[in-house]
């Protein structure tokens, strides 16, 4: 796992164990915005991690899915592929592929103090970017510094750094 993060440009990431429960997995924002870029290429993982829910056969009992991230139903969102998560050291988390106007966007939002906050934060993302007023401070409701990063290697970008992880809009 840590060789095909180190592959994919993932430098500032290691990894202990792949379910993303392990406090002692570490990444950036910059690093989870070139995961996902790399796993949207996988059809398989763009149909399942955008569907509502699934139901898996385990060979014992069928087992149901419920999707956690409630962007997912909305129309007026295009989200290609996207991801929910949280730990108490990361937080509640999202890292999703979208399009925003016609423009490809991957957020990655790490530490947002309510589950639903990271569903709010992204929403305010998109109307910030919509609004065309990208040099402008975008207005999310988690604690820290916000900045425009250039650096990414990835177009555009802006970067939030909270108490415990970071939050970005990667473009």
């Amino acid at each position: 796992m840590n060789g095909k993060a180190r592959e994919i440009g993932m430098h500032d990431s290691y990894f202990v164990e792949p379910t993303g429960l392990s406090s002692s997995n570490v990444s950036t924002a910059r690093d989870l915005a070139l995961l996902v870029r790399a796993a949207s290429e996988y059809p398989l993982i763009r149909e399942y991690s955008t569907a509502t829910g699934l139901t898996v056969d385990t060979g014992y009992s069928q087992v149901s899915f419920r999707n956690t991230n409630r962007l997912i139903d909305r129309p007026d969102w295009d989200i290609g592929l996207q991801k929910t998560g949280y730990i108490s050291e990361a937080g509640n988390c999202l890292v999703m592929q979208t399009r925003i106007g016609h423009r490809p966007v991957v957020l990655v939002l790490l530490d947002a103090q309510a589950r639903m906050a990271r569903v709010g934060d992204a929403q305010r993302i998109r109307e910030w970017l919509e609004s065309g007023e990208a040099g402008e401070r975008p207005p999310l409701r988690g604690s820290g510094k916000v900045s425009l990063r250039r650096d990414t290697g990835i177009e555009g970008g802006i970067e939030q750094h909270g108490s415990v992880a970071r939050r970005a809009a990667l473009g």
